[in-house]
């Protein structure tokens, strides 16, 4: 088995079910439904001793690795940086405008303009500067010395910014496939040092530039 890097969206939280931008951890706790979404990931991936697990700090994120871990009979281990792209001024606004706000900034960063600061949050800078060490340390760490997978619960936002980094896929793409909850994407370490898309939600990609409909075994 080719190792491999799998970033997972959260479960579902209460604050998403209000619609609220809940980026500052700890945040909202997960839903019954979100808990169900756990459990059912945790049979999904079907981690092995081979595997590596991380949670980001944030309590929907620790919540939905949990049912993983314990499959493992392992706690799980939390990791600072790679929580959600922080909202502000805008922190737990509901409303249209807040919404527009924060993923306008998000949509400049997707583009490759990283200065963009959402108002009293964070810009690109800020997230890549903190996420994707993070990142780094895992490869160096454990994809150099194992088969297995690297599955790193975190979130939405942050994922499709992360990964877009990453691979170098169309702004366009990243911005119109959204994860649900649990979805995720999945990366490939190249030779040369970069990640190749294995897997973005519920598309598949089979080639640069070539996506094709599959599905996502991480719900």
């Amino acid at each position: 088995m080719t190792a491999r890097l799998l970033l997972v969206r959260h479960a579902e939280s209460e604050s998403n079910i209000l619609r609220k931008l809940d980026t500052k951890p700890p945040g909202a706790a997960l839903t019954k439904t979100g808990h169900k979404q756990a459990r059912k990931l945790a049979e999904l991936l079907a981690l092995t001793d081979d595997d590596i697990l991380v949670s980001s700090i944030a309590v929907r994120a620790q919540q939905t690795a949990m049912p993983i871990a314990e499959s493992l009979g392992r706690s799980v281990t939390t990791v600072e940086g790679i929580h959600e792209i922080q909202a502000g001024d805008l922190e737990l606004r509901s409303d249209h405008e807040a919404h527009r706000i924060y993923v306008a900034t998000y949509t400049e960063w997707l583009h490759g303009n990283d200065s963009a600061r959402i108002p009293g949050g964070e810009s690109g800078h800020d997230l890549m500067d903190r996420y994707l060490p993070v990142i780094s340390t895992l490869r160096t760490d454990y994809l150099k010395h194992t088969s297995g997978r690297i599955v790193v619960v975190s979130h939405g936002a942050a994922i499709r910014a992360i990964a877009a980094k990453l691979t170098g896929i169309d702004p366009g793409f990243a911005l119109r496939h959204r994860l649900e909850n649990t979805g995720g994407v999945e990366l490939a370490p190249t030779a040369a040092g970069g990640w190749d898309l294995v897997r973005w939600g519920h598309v598949v990609s089979h080639s640069p530039g070539e996506a094709h409909i599959a599905r996502d075994v991480m719900g």
